[in-house]
């Protein structure tokens, strides 16, 4: 095969990949079960009547964001800014609950009296060795709001049901804005 020959088979191989490879970057995957399985299918039936017991259904409906600190989580200004992400995703229209670090409180009852104790006192520096034992020491929170390594934050965020692509796309950049003003280094996930 002469040069002239071989570039004529690589330009047709690479435009036979492009031409596949194009219709699978306009491909979306779904994970919904009503839209995978068949509506009469009983496994969809189990599923929806499992989501209705338990009231699960919100949990498809869900937003994560994880924020580093690559010096830690216990850092007044980090965690200001963390509170401050925290309310603003508490006022957005499609927001129903957020969780996170700095609107959690721990809840105790001393002398016949519920007490509700902010688990980080965000503005009390003086306090975060005593935050920081008792958040390593309690695995419900060491496991799902802060890495094991102490340096990251997660936020849960649930959402209204049934939001259409655009509304979810706009939530999504909406908070991708926020977390950028507020300036948050490198390494800040929301999904």
């Amino acid at each position: 095969m002469n040069e002239k020959q071989s570039r004529n088979v690589i330009q047709i191989i690479l435009l036979i990949s492009i031409l596949l490879i194009i219709p699978l970057l306009h491909s979306k995957i779904e994970f919904s079960i009503d839209k995978l399985l068949p509506i009469n299918d009983p496994d969809v039936a189990f599923f929806k009547a499992f989501q209705e017991s338990f009231n699960t259904i919100i949990d498809d409906e869900m937003i994560f964001i994880g924020i580093e600190n690559e010096t830690g989580i216990f850092q007044k200004d980090f965690l200001l800014k963390t509170d401050s992400l925290t309310q603003f995703l508490s006022k957005l229209i499609h927001i129903q609950k957020v969780y996170s670090l700095t609107n959690s409180n721990t809840i105790s009852l001393e002398n016949g009296q519920f007490n509700a104790k902010p688990l980080i006192h965000i503005s009390q520096p003086e306090s975060y060795l005593e935050d920081s034992i008792y958040l390593f020491e309690s695995e419900e929170f060491r496991n799902l709001l802060i890495s094991k390594n102490g340096k990251s934050i997660a936020i849960a965020v649930f959402h209204s049901q049934k939001l259409n692509a655009l509304e979810k796309n706009n939530l999504l950049q909406s908070i991708e804005n926020r977390i950028h003003q507020l300036g948050f280094k490198k390494n800040t996930h929301c999904r």
